[in-house]
């Protein structure tokens, strides 16, 4: 019998770290944000998505593309 995946997204924090060039391209689309950076947000283990605010704005990284979870 086959386990179905829940998609549980879960409080989180990651630091913006670029790993591929499809990283590197998503994250200048977040204009003033920069390598380093430790944000908190929402982990989506699901699909690797990171969703956070930046500048009031609802933004989102990639683990493993552009964002480690630390």
């Amino acid at each position: 019998m086959a386990q179905s995946i829940k998609n549980n997204p879960i409080p989180a924090k990651a630091r913006v770290k670029v790993f591929t060039e499809m990283g590197k391209w998503c994250l200048a689309e977040i204009r003033g944000l920069k390598e380093g950076k430790v944000l908190s947000g929402i982990y989506n283990p699901i699909n690797k998505a990171f969703d956070f605010k930046w500048k009031g704005e609802d933004a989102m990284l990639w683990i493993g593309e552009n964002a480690e979870l630390v």
